[in-house]
């Protein structure tokens, strides 16, 4: 589309909705009425485009009311791309144009800056995303009066959250709104000095959190999720004698769970298996190796292995087509495809190291499982500690650390690739599924077990409400 046709898409938009004020921003049943009008328009000033280039430009021309500028052409290209790549059938793309403005519009698949133009974030896509959260929280609400006891009052039901205490503020748009924000923006950037920390207190109702220029609390059931750009250390104490401690690699999520009488730290640091890897020890260490597959029936089989190792004996890990193959010395060991490794050292430390030099610790209370599969087998690292009531963790760098601060709090292992606007597959899911699944849970309907996945869980578990 040229810009002269862009501009008259613009015209055609903005008079269109100046006549139609109450027009939900980014209701696909709206933009409908908007398209054909504007499709109209086109028509009798002579423009021949292609439907899904209208569609494009009018959707991007509504969500960006605020600019008086027509969308970049780059822009418009780009968008029209990503519509055309996940929707081949040229028939289809039409009704899903509004989902992936919006989606695009608040950031996803682009660097959205700061300020006011067509390169940041645009209002009106956040503001029609946010009406994609409200209904998902309505859902949960009304589920969740139907089921669920009030943490305050064991005797009666969920409360209604119509209203703050105050009765001032609207709860429902208010948890929408969060969500919203933690959807868009998932990651807090918190940045701690050399002689800095993010220190933690377990007290018998909460976990205190503080961190330079800030701070914050979660109550039992909730969660904090963080994440460290560059290896970290931690340190656990009581009665302020050191307890436990771990290393934690560079982009190692650390989640910190608050239970009943004690809470659960827990570091998980993740990496592929391509190629080869091999354990690096500092010194004499002994390994416990456990292999487990599906046998008969679906019933898994394991055994347990125990090594006895000097830093100059070989253990390699290689992918192979059908699974993994472990070298251990002269002996040799395989792993079919959805097996599993779990390696575990009881005495001394060890490194697991991957190609490319990239390494994962073990020992010291690490584990380390592998997931056997076709092409590349998943590696996750986790080291785990409890804290008691009054015990104390801090965690720092060598030097100056950066560590992100996860705003969605449920804490689960898919939180990443569900709780994020920028993980959305609009092959596997349209944009209102995904939101809906993000918010409670991956089941329509709602499932009492899955609705905890969702984020709406966490955020309701923080402020101690269920």
């Amino acid at each position: 589309m040229t810009d002269d046709v862009a501009r008259a898409v613009q015209s055609a938009v903005r008079q269109f909705l100046r006549d139609h004020e109450r027009f939900r921003l980014g209701d696909p049943e709206n933009f409908d009425l908007l398209f054909e009008a504007t499709k109209r328009r086109m028509q009798v000033l002579g423009k021949r485009v292609a439907e899904d280039d209208l569609g494009v430009v009018t959707a991007m021309c509504w969500l960006g009311l605020e600019y008086y500028e027509i969308p970049p052409v780059s822009m418009r290209q780009e968008l029209l791309d990503i519509v055309r790549q996940y929707v081949p059938r040229a028939e289809e793309r039409l009704a899903r144009v509004m989902e992936f403005a919006v989606a695009y519009g608040c950031g996803w698949r682009r660097n959205a800056t700061q300020g006011r133009n067509w390169n940041a974030s645009w209002s009106n896509a956040v503001a029609a995303f946010q009406g994609t959260v409200e209904p998902a929280v309505s859902g949960g609400d009304r589920w969740l009066r139907g089921i669920v006891r009030c943490a305050e009052d064991p005797t009666g039901m969920y409360p209604v959250r119509d209203r703050d205490r105050d009765g001032n503020e609207d709860k429902l748009k208010s948890d929408a709104d969060t969500l919203r924000l933690h959807l868009v923006w998932p990651l807090k950037p918190l940045h701690v000095s050399m002689n800095g920390a993010v220190r933690f207190t377990c007290l018998d109702e909460e976990m205190q959190v503080a961190y330079p220029g800030g701070g914050e609390s979660f109550q039992r059931g909730a969660k904090a999720s963080y994440t460290v750009s560059s290896e970290a250390s931690l340190e656990l104490t009581r009665k302020d004698r050191l307890r436990r401690g771990a290393t934690l690699p560079a982009e190692t999520r650390l989640v910190v769970s608050m239970h009943d009488d004690d809470a659960l730290t827990e570091a998980t640091s993740m990496a592929g298996l391509i190629g080869q890897a091999y354990l690096d020890f500092a010194g004499r260490t002994a390994l416990t190796m456990t292999l487990s597959e599906r046998g008969e029936g679906k019933k898994v089989i394991s055994r347990v292995i125990r090594f006895e190792l000097d830093p100059n004996d070989r253990v390699a890990l290689a992918q192979t087509s059908d699974g993994v193959r472990i070298d251990i010395g002269k002996e040799q060991f395989k792993s079919p495809l959805d097996g599993r490794i779990v390696l575990a050292v009881t005495r001394g430390k060890a490194r697991f190291v991957l190609a490319g030099g990239c390494s994962l610790p073990l020992g010291g209370g690490w584990k380390i499982t592998i997931t056997s599969s076709k092409g590349e087998s998943e590696i996750t690292a986790r080291w785990a500690a409890k804290m008691n009531i009054g015990d104390k963790a801090r965690l720092t760098g060598g030097n100056d650390l950066d560590v992100s601060l996860w705003a969605c709090s449920c804490g689960t292992k898919q939180c990443a690739e569900r709780h994020r606007l920028g993980t959305w597959r609009p092959e596997v899911a349209s944009l209102w599924a995904f939101v809906g699944s993000a918010v409670n849970g991956p089941y329509d309907p709602i499932r009492t077990g899955a609705f905890a996945q969702g984020m709406y869980y966490g955020l309701l578990s923080k402020e101690g409400v269920i």
